[in-house]
Parts: structure tokens; sequence; C-alpha cells
């Protein structure tokens, strides 16, 4: 992400991959188009969820508050930009904005839907306190997966669906931990393209215009299918 938003001179580890996604194909059934068997997943709406992960929308806080290089709890630590915006459920960040200290009591509560106050679920727990992503939900900061139980890859990097989306049904948002069987969510919503910008990507969403034309702000991203290519990726399921 700091490759794509600073340009090669921002490359943290020039040589590596600057993003992976895994897919493990035996899993689930998969609909490469826009028919569906009984039983198949979107391959497509999978496929953009997954490279929007690889883009910079995930936390990158181990369940025990380490940073993803090691660096434990009361050291600074390497942050990705999505993490520097999560909160308990009244605003308190889990990191230090100058001292990039992790808060492990705040994080501990909040990271399990059970802040300190003793709320627990939609309302507690982790919120995304980015500004644009606050003024695309009505003033209110969106709700992140956080189980009562940790799950790696799922908690704190995704939308909360158990807030969003009632069960077994098509999902709300692009971004949520889970989705069903059939034709999967195709448009990243306003909510999503603020969170982006408020990770870094400031033209995200932006429309581009013919010379002299005006760049309106969207209220959302609709995808349309083509050509993917190799891609790989893991996505929490739920049967429909």
């Amino acid at each position: 992400m700091l490759k794509i938003l600073g340009g090669d001179a921002a490359d943290p580890a020039v040589g590596t991959a600057d993003g992976t996604v895994k897919w493990n194909f035996a899993t689930n059934d998969w609909a490469l188009g826009n028919t569906f068997q009984p039983g198949e997943y979107d391959f497509f709406s999978t496929a953009v969820h997954e490279l929007v992960h690889a883009l910079g929308f995930a936390a990158g806080i181990a369940e025990n508050g380490n940073d993803g290089f090691g660096d434990v709890p009361g050291t600074a630590g390497v942050w990705s930009p999505f993490s520097q915006f999560l909160t308990s459920y009244n605003g308190t960040p889990f990191i230090d904005q100058t001292t990039y200290i992790l808060d492990k009591v705040i994080y501990d509560q909040a990271r399990l839907s059970a802040d300190g106050n003793g709320l627990s679920g939609c309302g507690a727990g982790t919120l995304f306190n980015g500004p644009n992503a606050v003024a695309a939900n009505g003033g209110v900061a969106p709700q992140i997966y956080a189980p009562t139980t940790w799950e790696d890859g799922s908690s704190g990097s995704h939308l909360d669906d158990n807030c969003y989306t009632a069960p077994n049904t098509v999902s709300t948002y692009m971004m949520e931990a889970q989705t069903i069987s059939g034709l999967g969510v195709r448009t990243i919503t306003a909510l999503e393209v603020g969170m982006m910008r408020d990770i870094g990507y400031t033209q995200f969403g932006v429309q581009t215009q013919p010379p002299g034309g005006t760049v309106p702000e969207p209220s959302s991203v609709l995808l349309l299918l083509g050509s993917l290519g190799l891609l790989g990726a893991a996505r929490r399921r739920k049967a429909a």
C-alpha cells in the first residue's frame, strides 16, 4: 500500500510481493460468470473483496496486539493506515497517533465486542473512526467485525455482517466478513469508498470525466464482470 500511495521510493520491501491473495478453490463451488447453480459462490465478488484487502482494507493487528513485524504492545509498532482508525465504542483509539503504541487494555476489550463499560455487540466492540467513513455512514462510526471468539484473518478487518446483514441473506457491503452462495455484492458502497479514502486513496471512486467536465462525488462504485486473471483468496463463508 505504501508503494501505491507513495511511489517506488516508499516501497518498504523492494523485490518482494506488494500484496498476496490466497484462494482455496477446493473449499467451495464457484460460478465464474452471472449464472449460478445451487451452492455456487460468486467468484467475481470474492475476488474483488480480496483485492480490496490487498490494497489496505485490513488491520494487521494480531490477537495478542502485536503488529505484523512482531513489535509487542507497549513498544512503538508499524501499523497499517486502516488500523490507526480503529477505536473502542467511545472513540478511544487502539493506537496512539504520536507514539504508535497500541493500548493493550482498550484493544483487548474492544476486539471481542466487549467494551469496558459492559457493552457488547453492535454499538460496542471495534469501530472505524475515519472522517470520510463516518460522514458516509450518517455521522456514525461504522462497526468492524469483532466476534467474541477471535478469527484470524477476519477479526478487525471487515465490516460486521452481524450488524449490517440478517443471517442467510445477501450481504449489504462488499467488505463484510461473510457471504452466502449465489450472486454476491458487486458494488463498493459510499461507506467503503469513504474508508478507502480515509486510509489514503483520496481519488478512490472518483469518476474520470472528459475535458471541461465535472467530477461528481460517487455514492458507490459499480463493478462490471470482466477478466480478472489468476487470483488467490481466502474468505469466510456461510451456507445459504
